[in-house]
């Protein structure tokens, strides 16, 4: 059974899909700005890839160099921008940019080079715009924290690649002389009903990576503490049950390091809070930068903070002291405004219940309690 299609409407029909795609992105964005930079590309390649049909459309009733070179070189854009866009949701890798418009540039020019053997225009075509989606492919593929979402537009991405790449192979061979507005040939016909679904595929694609990423956002404001933009008391407690099970499962030991700046309420009341906001939020970039990515740190609520760590007491020890020292030499020429040393208690056990976690912040408080009696600027542990 032969499958035909119109090629003409075909293309009439992607570019009245491209805007309508575009339509629904501007309508989502309307109510929400979080995503600008994503939403730029998407956009934007969706109007550029518009346009381009339409120019591929009026094939015959305009000159070839513009419906053909300069609606040719416009889908090498629209796809670019638009692949920018999902690569840009899961990667800041400046190498992606350089990649897709070095694709632009050498497609336009190697598709202009064939002007007079159209079938070789279909396959240098085909075979740049597989390349061109091939990079979010590969950027989605490397990227680590990748969801289901991720994956189904993996497999959309790749399918699409592949067609495009059987179509450069099929157009390659001059014996089937493959034109655009081939409408018996099997794989031109596959192809406008792949792009064609593909185009909506894609435009919601576009739409849940969107919301999803303002979900995450989202969440993660709600994690975290407005101020210091370490983990509230809430969240930090929510990571410590789940270390705590992981500790409890493996019989490893855990640590709580129960910091808390020391004479910090003077430097509120004679500097003014908003300095004292400033000496906090130094305090937590200062202590982020000492703990490993996988440690949990968390503001318990005024100058006091939490860090626990998935180690043993020496370990646990040796970075309390390294906090402890770190603070102390970054008075040294500071003024008299930001003098805030710091005290700690450290409590390290092999948990044995959901409860011992809890236990071990009450008895770091302890440890804490008694540094600060002691003279503060000091680490105690249990």
């Amino acid at each position: 059974m032969q499958l035909e299609l119109d090629v003409r409407t075909s293309l009439y029909l992607i570019a009245y899909g491209n805007i309508l795609c575009s339509l629904l992105l501007l309508s989502y964005f309307s109510g929400n700005a979080d995503n600008s930079r994503a939403f730029k590309y998407f956009f934007s390649g969706r109007i550029v890839q518009s346009v381009a049909w339409i120019l591929l459309c009026l094939r015959g009733y305009i000159p070839d160099v513009y419906s053909s070179d300069l609606g040719n070189c416009l889908i090498f854009c629209g796809f670019a921008l638009e692949s920018m866009g999902f690569i840009s949701m899961v990667s800041r890798h400046r190498a992606y940019p350089v990649i897709l418009v070095a694709l632009v540039v050498i497609g336009s020019l190697t598709f202009s080079f064939y002007s007079q053997e159209p079938h070789m225009k279909v396959a240098v075509a085909s075979l740049f715009c597989a390349l061109i989606y091939s990079t979010v492919v590969c950027s989605f593929l490397l990227f680590s924290s990748r969801t289901n979402l991720h994956q189904t537009l993996v497999l959309i991405f790749g399918s699409v690649v592949l067609l495009l790449l059987v179509r450069c192979y099929v157009a390659a061979n001059p014996e089937n002389n493959m034109t655009l507005f081939d409408r018996e040939n099997l794989i031109t016909s596959l192809t406008l009903l792949g792009i064609f679904g593909f185009l909506f595929a894609a435009g919601f694609g576009q739409l849940l990576l969107l919301k999803q990423h303002d979900d995450d956002r989202l969440k993660e404001a709600a994690s975290k503490d407005p101020l210091t933009n370490v983990y509230n008391r809430r969240a930090f407690f929510e990571h410590v049950e789940h270390f705590a099970n992981m500790a409890i499962r493996d019989r490893s030991c855990i640590s709580f390091l129960m910091i808390d700046l020391d004479n910090f309420k003077s430097i509120n009341d004679n500097f003014g809070h908003d300095h004292g906001d400033k000496v906090l939020i130094d305090f937590s970039e200062k202590v982020s930068q000492l703990i490993r990515r996988e440690d949990v740190f968390g503001r318990f609520g005024g100058e006091e903070f939490c860090v626990m760590m998935a180690c043993g007491k020496d370990k646990a020890m040796e970075v309390a002291e390294r906090i402890r020292l770190a603070m102390t030499s970054h008075l040294v020429g500071r003024p008299e405004s930001d003098y805030c040393t710091v005290s700690i208690g450290v409590c390290s056990d092999v948990p044995e219940s959901s409860g011992c976690a809890d236990r071990m912040i009450v008895v770091a408080d302890g440890c804490l309690y008694k540094a600060k009696q002691e003279g503060r600027n000091r680490v105690l542990c249990a």
